[in-house]
């Protein structure tokens, strides 16, 4: 038997790696190690480093790379799962995001579903509610959302399912997080293998999200190829790892300060795009 050939191709990095460096500096850098695609952060948080999201593309394509998915805000997704204020807001931030995204051209967004678990009290029929508001705005504004695994995959799988005749709904598969929660069980690749819609890749020691590069934890990245082979994705494989970064400090402290790592940023994008390499030799 024919053995099936994987779609995808090129490699791509999340545009924070653990270096502070304006935007354009960094996409040189990424550019210059050998990457084809970015992943960014579809929020102004950052505009002080990375400057107007609205630019990122065009600057993507001005350094020869191509801006594959970006990332909304996952702080305070937790709201969506109540009829609140703070609800409200929250999923008026994501329609409005996910409309800007249409007029930039940006052809993924990943979206938490939630900020690890469903919250306690949570109510699956009030996040459906606003879930389905957030699909139809993604079908007219044509951006697809892909929903990302996080601290479980039970309600992944039900947003998912329930959401099937909407083309724009589909998932992003983080090797980390699945290695944490479903170590080295790729069912969700197998499950849902025409709705990979994006990747974030890295690894760790299967207890904590640590965004170490491939091969430097327990994954088993093997098996991950053989699943992907039955997938229909054609993106990149986007690498979601940073330099060691304490990614808990950074979430629950806003003065968190971020120091510049010690090893110089071409070696460590060097290791990183090898490992890209790496994967697709397997």
């Amino acid at each position: 038997m024919q053995e099936k050939q994987i779609k995808m191709k090129g490699s791509g990095l999340y545009t924070w790696f653990g270096y502070v460096y304006g935007f354009e500096e960094k996409l040189r850098y990424i550019k210059d190690a050998g990457f084809d695609t970015i992943c960014t952060w579809w929020d102004n948080t950052f505009i002080g480093i990375d400057g107007d999201i609205t630019t990122h593309k065009e600057l993507a394509r001005k350094h020869g790379l191509f801006l594959e998915h970006s990332h909304i805000s996952y702080y305070g997704s937790n709201n969506l799962w109540f009829r609140t204020d703070d609800g409200d807001t929250i999923e008026k931030k994501h329609l409005e995001v996910i409309e800007l995204a249409g007029k930039c051209d940006i052809p993924t967004l990943v979206m938490h579903p939630f900020e690890v678990v469903k919250p306690d009290g949570g109510d699956y029929e009030v996040f459906m509610d606003r879930m389905c508001r957030i699909a139809e705005c993604a079908e007219k504004s044509r951006v697809r959302i892909a929903v990302e695994n996080l601290g479980e995959q039970e309600y992944l799988r039900k947003i998912v399912s329930t959401l099937s005749d909407n083309p724009y709904i589909g998932i992003c598969f983080d090797s980390g997080h699945n290695n944490v929660t479903n170590h080295n069980d790729y069912s969700l690749l197998h499950d849902f293998s025409d709705r990979i819609f994006a990747l974030h890749i890295h690894d760790n020691n299967s207890l904590k999200d640590q965004h170490y590069l491939p091969f430097e934890g327990n994954a088993d990245f093997g098996k991950f190829m053989e699943a992907m082979r039955n997938t229909s994705f054609t993106g990149s494989l986007m690498l979601e790892s940073c330099y060691p970064f304490d990614f808990d400090a950074a979430d629950t402290d806003e003065n968190h300060e971020f120091s510049q790592p010690e090893e110089p940023v071409e070696s460590y994008l060097r290791r990183a795009k090898e490992a890209c390499d790496r994967i697709y030799s397997l």
